[in-house]
Formats: structure tokens, C-alpha cells, sequence
């Protein structure tokens, strides 16, 4: 069988959590190898392995091209790589000098943070540095957020927030009171501005409404997990990955690597992949070892035949178990 392929051994606790598809797939960068986590136990994995470095994952606007940017700061310069998907293969952008702590897609091009504070202007397509365009002029630009071709905010010092309304023809103040934004993000497609006790929500034609922020909770109090970028708490997925194609359940680990450890090659196919058997808990199961998901199964009575003579007056019995596909 082959050729062989290496997939990272994924848990459920796993770090590198990129995002959470709507269906609970996971998306992780693991060991620079970018893998789809589905919910029957099945991976698909990247081609490309990333260099070592944290990889970062920006999602591109359509404005932009679309598809994904992936970058890894690493020995004080940064690189730069796009994709159409998840999956797809990873095309060289560029290379920034300086270590990169965020990208932000703008109107017109992308703009890169550095660890010192400096902002640097990309072309999305090319990776040719720019100048950095309509934002504001200001002796420092903080948080930046835009919520398509023409509206961005932007918080900059001594004149605290500015909004655009016109890709950056004119900017104007948005008044959150005199403690100034700690926070700046994005909620369908208004901008939510977080200042002191109060959070401030700017919408598409201008209109501010101002939410009052809650205390946390105590310490010890239950509280609803965080959810990620996709809107899928952790919970949610482990219950779907728990949830394999028919008896998969049965196997309590990842159907590919029981596979791997106790299948044994039936050379079937399955939609163009060999196939494999796996006897567990009175069962057969029949895995595709592409990906590893969950094809078959078929559930039946164990008959143990008659114990076979010891194999020794104080070793263990030979007892032979009969289960037909």
C-alpha cells in the first residue's frame, strides 16, 4: 500500500484551532501542516508543510482576491504566503522585514502591523509594499477595522476614534467619551467600540447606540464557553466528533489510527481509496484510509469457538472469536 502520508495524531483538546466550519470541522495548523478535522473522524491535510514560527491565518475580502493569507513571523522577518482554500496550495506573497503581529485587509490593500508599531501598506496580489493611503494622518495608528470598500475605523492618537464613510476621503471623529477605545471589532457589519463600562455601536449610515457593559462574573460562577470566529463553541464539536458514521463510536479513538494499529487491508476501494478492516467490541468496521472516515459497519454476535489446550499448564488459553463480514 501506498505512498505513505503523515497525518498529525489530533485530539479533541488539540491547540491550533484556526476556526470551526457551520457542519464542526475543525481547521488547525499542526506542526505547520494545515488539517481538516471533520466530525465522523475523518482528516484531510495540506500538502505544503509551514516553517516554524506561530502561522497566523488572515481571511481575505472578495475586494482583495478572496481566499486566505497565511503568514509566519521567524528569524526577524516575516513571510507571506495566499491560498484560495483551506487546502489548497499555498502561493508565495512575499517577505516583510520585522516581525509581523497582525494583518488587517483594508480597502485597497492589506496592512501589516509590526511587533514595534509600525504599519506597513501590501498589495494583496503582488506582495509590492505601498504607501499606506487614505487612513488618517496621525503621528500613530492603533487598532484598525474595515467593513468592506468604503467604511473603516480607525484609532489613532491625540484624536482618539475616526470613522470613514468614503474609503477614506474624509475621516471624522466618533464620540465615545474622554477614556478613549480599548477595543475595536466588527459585529455584522457594524463596528462595535469598546471604551469604559460602555460599548458603542457604529452602524452603517452613521448611527451610534451605546450599550451598557455587565460586570463579569464571579469567580466559580458557570459561565457559556467562548466561541470562536466561526460561532461554534469547543462543545459543540466534541459532541459531533463523537458522533462517527454508524457504530463509530465504538472505537473511542480516531478511526484512522485504529486503522493503523489493528485494521487490516481487504483490498477494497471506496470511492477511489483502499479500505481497511477494524474488529472492535463485536463489530467490523470498514475504513477508507484516505482521509479515514467511517464507510461501513456491521454488527454481530461473538461466538467463541472451543478453547483450544493451554498453551502452557500456567499460561492463558487460546480462545478463537468467529465474526463474518
Amino acid at each position: 500500500m501506498g505512498p505513505a502520508r503523515l497525518f498529525p495524531d489530533v485530539g479533541m483538546a488539540s491547540s491550533g484551532v484556526i476556526a470551526v466550519q457551520p457542519d464542526g470541522s475543525r481547521q488547525l495548523i499542526v506542526a505547520g501542516i494545515r488539517v481538516l478535522d471533520h466530525p465522523d473522524g475523518s482528516m484531510e491535510r495540506a500538502r505544503e508543510v509551514l516553517p516554524g514560527g506561530p502561522a497566523r491565518v488572515v481571511m481575505v475580502p472578495s475586494r482583495l482576491g478572496g481566499g486566505l493569507l497565511v503568514y509566519v513571523p521567524a528569524g526577524g522577518s516575516t513571510q507571506l504566503w495566499r491560498a484560495k482554500g483551506w487546502l489548497d496550495r499555498l502561493d508565495p506573497l512575499g517577505e516583510l522585514w520585522g516581525t509581523v503581529g497582525d494583518i488587517v485587509p483594508g480597502f485597497d490593500r492589506l496592512y501589516a502591523r509590526l511587533t514595534s508599531g509600525d504599519i506597513k501598506a501590501i498589495d494583496a496580489l503582488s506582495g509590492r509594499q505601498m504607501s499606506l493611503g487614505p487612513l488618517p494622518r496621525a503621528t500613530r495608528i492603533g487598532q484598525l477595522a474595515f467593513a468592506d470598500a468604503w467604511r473603516a475605523v480607525a484609532v489613532v492618537d491625540f484624536r482618539g476614534a475616526l470613522a470613514t464613510f468614503d474609503a477614506g476621503m474624509t475621516w471624522r471623529p466618533v464620540p465615545v467619551g474622554d477614556q478613549g477605545v480599548t477595543q475595536l471589532s466588527l459585529r455584522n457589519g457594524d463596528f462595535v467600540l469598546e471604551a469604559a463600562r460602555q460599548r458603542v455601536l457604529l452602524g452603517a449610515r452613521g448611527e451610534l447606540e451605546r450599550e451598557e457593559m455587565r460586570e463579569p462574573p464571579p469567580r466559580g460562577r458557570e459561565a457559556n464557553p467562548a466561541s470562536n470566529e466561526a460561532g461554534a463553541s469547543g462543545t459543540t464539536f466534541d459532541t459531533l466528533a463523537r458522533r462517527w458514521a454508524g457504530d463509530a463510536t465504538a472505537f473511542g479513538r480516531r478511526p484512522l489510527r485504529a486503522a493503523i494499529e489493528d485494521g487490516w487491508p481487504d483490498g477494497a476501494e471506496h470511492s477511489g481509496a483502499p479500505t481497511a478492516i477494524v474488529a472492535h467490541g463485536g463489530a467490523l468496521y470498514r475504513v477508507e484510509l484516505r482521509a479515514g472516515a467511517v464507510v461501513a459497519s456491521r454488527r454481530g454476535e461473538e461466538r467463541p469457538s472451543t478453547p483450544s489446550p493451554p498453551l502452557s499448564s500456567s499460561g492463558p488459553s487460546l480462545v478463537l472469536r468467529d465474526l463474518a463480514w
